[in-house]
């Protein structure tokens, strides 16, 4: 989703969440709330969770058995071997 000539939501949103300074997140709250209200009531689903970022390798700095908060709304997937495919390497 593109904004006419700005950055994209996506792109706003991740900002504020990954900001310094919390106050950033305050114009994002109702939109959180209905966010993650939708989110819950999706099937819970427990397992492995992928993401890839196209060109990056951040195998050494995130490493296999360790947990992490990822600050920023992306697409992921639970099965690796798409993240092997050429469009996203």
């Amino acid at each position: 989703m593109q904004f006419d000539g700005g950055p994209s939501l996506y792109i706003l949103l991740n900002e504020s969440l990954r900001a310094e300074n919390r106050e950033q997140l305050k114009p994002w709250f109702s939109f959180l709330k209905l966010f993650l209200t939708a989110l819950y009531k999706l099937p819970s689903k427990n397992g492995t969770v992928w993401r890839g970022i196209k060109g990056v390798d951040l195998s050494t700095k995130y490493k296999t058995g360790t947990k992490f908060a990822w600050w920023g709304v992306s697409s992921c997937t639970t099965n690796v071997e798409v993240l092997e495919l050429n469009q996203f390497l």
